[in-house]
């Protein structure tokens, strides 16, 4: 058993047309200097678009120390990893880590995966592996609000919990696939930026002591998911974005939700137990072990 549970802070970076651009840009500048202070290193999800649009910010995030991964190309709705054929699924996924390795050098080739709205399928990961990928980030197991999530599965509530390598015939399944899947970890409530805004941090803590003791018991790592944008004003009312139902019941101060992050993160740490990493840094960890 590792002495430490890993502690993976992972961010989903697409462009938000529907929040303020220069707001985006001056969230990824605090967040380097915010996460720099505390010593946790970001596996950053970034669509090739918004690494195109956002290349000098991602570049210092990258010479800080953050991982640059891929989230697809545009994050649109006809981007979707469990239905495309394969081969519009190799041409999306080189043609994005192209253009993400041109845009962020600094970040070299991606290396970690998480498909738009956590989207991924056996096809998707063979390509993956083919174009060079080690890690994917896109499952969600025993994640009970499926219904919320648009990339949500079934096969989630009975996936593996802690990284494993996939079945050739399914992302959700153990099997001999030379990548390895680390799930969203999740009991229930999945461990995300919009339950602690929907709940409060002292939800989010309780959770979060859930979850070390099983992942101390289990060894097993422990991974955050949140979004750049939900710290920018909207460019437009939430009404004409028309913003989920649950997603309208979220605590809206920007500020505050800030706020709740870091001190959700500083509490992680605050254990002793924590060992921030990015992803590329776990894969290495798991090895042969998955």
């Amino acid at each position: 058993m590792r002495r430490s549970v890993p502690l993976l802070v992972t961010m989903d970076f697409e462009i938000a047309n529907d929040h303020d651009l220069e707001d985006q840009r001056a969230a990824l500048e605090c967040l380097k200097s915010d996460l720099g202070r505390l010593g946790i290193p970001m596996t950053i999800f970034a669509t090739s678009d918004a690494a195109q649009r956002f290349a000098p910010e991602l570049g210092r995030l990258a010479l800080a120390g953050h991982e640059i991964g891929c989230h697809g190309m545009t994050h649109a709705p006809d981007e979707d990893f469990r239905r495309m054929p394969e081969s519009r699924t190799r041409w999306v996924i080189e043609e994005a880590t192209r253009r993400i390795a041109i845009a962020v050098p600094r970040g070299g080739q991606p290396r970690c995966f998480r498909g738009p709205r956590m989207e991924t399928s056996a096809v998707t990961q063979k390509v993956l592996v083919e174009t060079g990928y080690s890690a994917d980030f896109s499952v969600c197991p025993q994640r009970l609000d499926i219904g919320s999530c648009a990339g949500g599965s079934i096969a989630w509530l009975t996936a593996p919990r802690s990284a494993y390598r996939p079945d050739s015939r399914t992302p959700y399944r153990r099997g001999s696939v030379p990548l390895i899947v680390v799930p969203l970890s999740s009991i229930g409530f999945p461990f995300i930026s919009g339950v602690l805004y929907l709940f409060g941090l002292r939800f989010m803590k309780n959770l979060f002591r859930a979850l070390l003791a099983e992942a101390v018991r289990l060894d097993r790592p422990i991974v955050y998911l949140f979004h750049s944008y939900e710290f920018a004003r909207w460019a437009i009312s939430p009404q004409t974005a028309r913003v989920p139902l649950h997603q309208r019941l979220y605590c809206q101060d920007r500020a505050l939700r800030k706020r709740w992050t870091l001190e959700l993160l500083e509490y992680a740490l605050s254990f002793g137990k924590t060992d921030p990493m990015t992803g590329s840094r776990l894969v290495s960890l798991v090895g042969n072990s998955a």
